[in-house]
């Protein structure tokens, strides 16, 4: 089920900026305005929040800072092909987004951002070592905006809830999902399907939410072999944690056998 509640795709649209209205964006993030002024600043964290906020969450040190002026104006975004940006709306009582490293292209400036250290069960989870939440400013009453982007392809949204039961996500086209869901990961069926799949490791999605993916345009190995619809960083991460999540799991295998990748998956298998 594809939800359309609090988001929407702003592929090739005019994102429309009120007088005196600002959007935060991401360095190289804009395709074009009218009407709007720029400023470019460093963030107001302190340099050790601005040092994990990039290392770990991916978020630049500078940004651009896009105004409104008189009469009001507009922004494009840019992006590879039709979809690869949503915009989801922030409201007052309901959860933040963990978003995963560099997937937050702007946010509007009553949204705050936080980076959270994940550790290894992160990276097994899809999120990374390290991601960001964004999440409205408590003394707001407004409605707040985020843009997520996903450089392999079209994003979509994917509505959870308890009445219908867990949804099962590949773990590494995961570009976000609201807090309060219970991320777990898991196997994909048994222990030959984990090397022979295709799909090595997968995250179940439990509760009620929302959990933003990457579908691609053209498949995984189309993907990879072209580079269609997906940046060449892109490629190059998918391929590490392949390789990683191969390699421990053949190497956890071969040493203590079945059990082994079981108790392994035990133990990354913690609440993200």
């Amino acid at each position: 089920m594809i939800n359309t509640g609090n988001h929407y795709s702003v592929s090739r649209a005019e994102i429309p900026l009120a007088e005196g209205e600002k959007l935060r964006c991401e360095p190289g993030s804009m395709l074009a305005y009218r009407n709007l002024s720029v400023e470019t600043a460093r963030s107001s964290k302190s340099y050790l929040e601005l040092t994990k906020s990039y290392f770990l969450g991916g978020e630049s040190i500078f940004a651009n800072s896009f105004e409104g002026q008189k009469g009001g104006g507009w922004i494009r975004l840019e992006e590879q092909i039709p979809g690869q940006i949503v915009c989801h709306e922030l409201r007052a009582g309901e959860p933040g987004v963990v978003v995963t490293r560099e997937s937050l292209l702007a946010s509007t400036l009553n949204v705050s951002t936080e980076t959270k250290y994940r550790g290894v069960s992160g990276f097994f989870k899809g999120v990374g070592i390290g991601s960001t939440v964004a999440k409205l400013v408590d003394d707001t009453d407004s409605v707040g905006r985020i843009y997520l982007n996903s450089g392999k392809g079209v994003v979509q949204a994917i509505s959870v809830s308890s009445e219908d039961g867990p949804v099962v996500v590949d773990n590494d086209h995961i570009v976000g999902y609201t807090e309060g869901l219970e991320n777990t990961v898991r196997r994909m069926g048994n222990t030959k399907s984990l090397f022979l799949s295709g799909e090595g490791f997968v995250c179940e999605f439990a509760g009620n939410g929302t959990v933003f993916v990457d579908s691609g345009t053209t498949g995984r190995s189309n993907a990879l072999s072209s580079g269609a619809g997906a940046s060449k960083d892109s490629v190059e991460n998918t391929a590490i944690q392949v390789a990683v999540a191969g390699a421990v799991a053949l190497g956890v295998g071969l040493v203590f056998g079945r059990e082994g990748v079981d108790t392994l998956i035990k133990i990354i298998s913690q609440k993200a």
